[in-house]
C-alpha cells in the first residue's frame, strides 16, 4: 500500500464516518495509481477488533503495531487538539522502528502548528496544511520522486536546516467537483457525514476554523447535496445523516430549496446540522422539519450577554427564550456551552445556567453540551492567552484520560497542548467539574425525577451552582465512573444507576431532607415501572406525605398516604391511592 490515513486517536461511544480522510483515500483510489487505505480506532475498538484499553497503554504499542502491520510506504496522520500529542508519540515510534516510512502529518491542528511542530520534531517528513485535496497527489508524487517538494503547494518541511513553507494550495470554490466517496460496505457508520459546505463567516475569539477555512464560505450546491443523499442511501442503505458545517443555515435561500426537493422527492432519511440562532426564522425552521430535520445544534456558547460581547459571538438574548421555544417545537435542539471564558464572572455563570434550566426544565431539551473552555491554535484567544495557560492533572478525565501517562511529554510542549490546558480563572478553579455536573448528572435524572431535582435545587437557593459546590465530591466519584465506562468497556447502564445510588445517599445523608427523600422514592419507583413495565408487578408503598396531593398542588401535607404502583398495557404507570 502507498499510504495510509490514520484518523484522529478519539475515543467514541458510537461508530462514526472520518468524513476527510476517506475523501483523500477515494481520490486517492480513483484518480491515480497509488493505492491507499483509512484506519479509524475508535471504531475498530468498537468493532471489538482491537480492546478498549489501546488509548492507556504507555506507549500505544498495540496501535503501533496495528499501523505496521498495513505495510503502508507513507502514514498520514489526521490531527486534532486534544489527542494531537498521541499522534506524535504513535509517529516518532514508527519512525524509529523503520526509517523508511515517510510520515506526514496533516489537519486542523498540524496545519495551525505546522513551523512549531517541524522546529520540534525531526520524524515527520511533511505537513500537508489546509485542504488536501488539490495536492495529495502531488505529495505521493514527491515521495516517488516523480515530482520536487519545492513545486508542492500548501505543504511545509525541512531544508538543510531551515523550515519551509510553500505557497498555500488555493481554496476549493467548487465543492460540487469533489467525489462521492466510496464506503467499505462491511463498516456502515452508524452515523454518516455529508459534508455540506465549509467555512463560516463570523469572527468568535475561541474558534479556530475561521483560520483553517479562512472565513470563506462555500456550499455545494443543492442539486449536489440531493445527488449525494440518493447515492448513499441507495447504494448503502443510509438513513441517517449529518450534514457537516459549521453553520448549514447560512444562506436561507439555499437551505429552502434542499428542504422543498426533499419534500418533492419524499426521500424518507432524518437529518441533522448546526446553526446559529441568529439565522434560524420560523419559515425556514418549519421546512426542515416537514423535510426530516430530526436536530438542530445550537452553539450558544453563554448566557451573558457581557460575554456575548466579549468572545465576540454576539447573539442577541434579550428574545433568546422565544426564539429557542419556536424553533424547538419545530425541531429538537442540542445547545452547546462553553464556562471558564477569559474575564467571565460568578454573575455571567449564573446566567448560563438559568439558560440551561431553562433549556432543559422548560422546553425538555435532552442534550446540553457544557464544555470547559480550550484554547486552540489558530483562534484569537490562543494569541491572546497563550500565556496565560495552566496545566491541572484532575483534568485528566474522560476525554482526555491517556494524558495521565504522558504528563511530563505534555508539559514540555504548552503551545503545541493548549487544548490540553486550561484559562487561569477562578470561575473555571471553583466549578472545575461543572461540565460533568451538567452533561452527565444533573441531565441524566432531570427528566426521570423532575420533581425532586427541583426541590433540591430549591433547597440549594434555587442555585446550580450551590448545588453543584455542595456536591461536587459526587461528581468527581461520577467522573472516574465514566472512565471506566469509556476506556475500561464497563456498562454506561452501570454508572447511570451509580448516579442514581450517589443522589440517594446524598440526599439521606448530606441533605437529611424527610421530604425531599419521600419524593425522591415516589419519582424512582415511578421510574421504575416505566423502564421495566412488562415484568414489574403492582406495588403499594407507604410514604408520610401526600404525595399524589404534591404533584397535584406543590402541597407537602404530612399525612401518611399509601399509593398503588401498577404498570399498564401502554406502559405508562397508573399511580393510585390506596384507602
Amino acid at each position: 500500500m502507498d499510504i495510509l490515513f490514520v484518523d484522529t486517536f478519539i475515543q467514541s461511544s458510537l461508530s462514526y464516518f472520518p468524513l476527510g480522510i476517506n475523501l483523500l483515500s477515494t481520490i486517492v483510489n480513483t484518480t491515480s495509481s497509488y493505492t491507499s487505505e483509512v484506519v479509524s480506532f475508535s471504531n475498530l475498538i468498537l468493532e471489538k477488533k482491537l480492546p478498549t484499553t489501546i488509548f492507556l497503554e504507555n506507549n500505544f504499542e498495540t496501535i503501533v503495531k496495528y499501523i505496521l502491520d498495513k505495510n503502508s510506504k507513507i502514514i498520514s496522520f489526521y490531527t486534532l487538539s486534544e489527542q494531537y500529542y498521541i499522534s506524535l508519540i504513535v509517529a516518532e515510534k514508527i519512525k524509529k522502528i523503520n526509517k523508511d516510512i515517510k510520515i506526514v502529518f496533516a489537519g486542523p491542528q498540524a496545519s495551525l502548528l505546522s513551523s512549531e511542530t517541524l522546529d520540534v520534531f525531526d520524524f515527520i517528513d511533511i505537513i500537508a496544511v489546509g485542504e488536501g485535496e488539490q495536492n495529495i497527489i502531488s505529495i505521493l508524487d514527491y515521495f516517488n520522486n516523480k515530482e520536487e517538494i519545492e513545486n508542492v503547494k500548501g505543504v511545509c518541511y525541512r531544508k538543510q536546516n531551515n523550515i519551509v513553507c510553500n505557497e498555500p494550495s488555493p481554496l476549493i470554490y467548487n465543492l460540487d467537483k469533489l467525489p462521492m466517496i466510496e464506503l467499505d460496505m462491511e463498516t456502515i457508520p452508524n452515523n454518516f457525514y455529508i459534508e455540506s459546505g465549509r467555512g463560516c463567516p463570523y469572527n468568535c475569539t475561541f474558534c479556530s476554523t475561521k483560520t483553517f477555512w479562512k472565513r470563506k464560505v462555500r456550499l455545494k450546491s443543492v442539486h449536489r447535496i440531493i445527488e449525494e443523499v440518493k447515492y448513499y442511501t441507495t447504494k448503502y442503505n443510509i438513513k441517517k445523516i449529518d450534514f457537516v458545517h459549521d453553520l448549514f443555515t447560512a444562506n436561507k435561500k439555499h437551505v429552502l430549496e434542499f428542504c422543498n426537493k426533499l419534500v418533492d422527492l419524499d426521500m424518507d432519511i432524518k437529518w441533522m446540522c448546526r446553526a446559529r440562532l441568529d439565522t434560524l426564522d420560523e419559515e425556514m425552521v418549519d421546512r426542515m422539519a416537514k423535510s426530516g430535520c430530526y436536530k438542530i445544534g445550537l452553539g450558544i456558547e453563554t448566557g451573558s450577554q457581557r460575554m456575548q460581547k466579549e468572545i465576540n459571538k454576539n447573539l442577541e438574548l434579550s428574545n433568546f427564550k422565544d426564539k429557542m421555544r419556536m424553533i424547538n417545537s419545530y425541531v429538537p435542539i442540542q445547545v452547546c456551552l462553553i464556562y471558564g471564558l477569559p474575564t467571565e464572572r460568578k454573575e455571567d455563570l449564573l446566567q448560563t445556567m438559568d439558560l440551561v434550566r431553562f433549556c432543559v426544565e422548560e422546553m425538555l431539551v435532552k442534550i446540553i453540551q457544557m464544555n470547559k473552555c480550550r484554547c486552540y491554535p489558530g483562534s484569537h484567544m490562543y494569541l491572546t492567552q497563550k500565556d496565560n495557560l495552566v496545566f491541572k492533572e484532575k483534568n485528566i478525565s474522560l476525554y482526555n484520560y491517556p494524558t495521565k501517562n504522558h504528563v511530563d511529554f505534555i508539559k514540555s510542549y504548552p503551545n503545541l497542548f493548549s487544548g490540553l490546558y486550561t484559562i487561569k480563572n477562578e470561575v473555571l478553579d471553583k466549578y472545575f467539574y461543572l461540565d460533568t455536573f451538567i452533561n452527565y448528572i444533573y441531565l441524566s435524572v432531570i427528566h426521570k425525577i423532575p420533581k425532586t431535582m427541583n426541590e433540591i435545587i430549591s433547597y440549594y437557593n434555587n442555585s446550580l451552582l450551590d448545588f453543584y459546590l455542595e456536591y461536587e465530591d459526587e461528581v468527581k466519584r461520577v467522573e472516574t465512573l465514566l472512565v471506566g465506562a469509556m476506556y475500561y468497556g464497563e456498562k454506561i447502564v452501570d454508572v447511570i444507576e451509580e448516579i442514581f445510588n450517589g443522589l440517594e445517599n446524598f440526599v439521606k445523608y448530606k441533605m437529611k431532607s424527610e421530604f425531599i427523600i419521600q419524593i425522591f422514592q415516589f419519582e424512582v419507583e415511578i421510574m421504575r415501572v416505566s423502564l421495566d413495565s412488562e415484568s414489574y408487578k403492582s406495588k403499594v408503598l407507604t410514604f408520610d406525605y401526600d404525595m399524589l396531593k404534591y404533584y397535584k398542588e406543590l402541597s407537602k401535607k404530612k399525612e401518611e398516604c399509601k399509593i398503588a404502583f401498577t404498570a399498564l398495557e401502554d406502559k405508562t404507570v397508573s399511580i393510585s391511592r390506596v384507602i
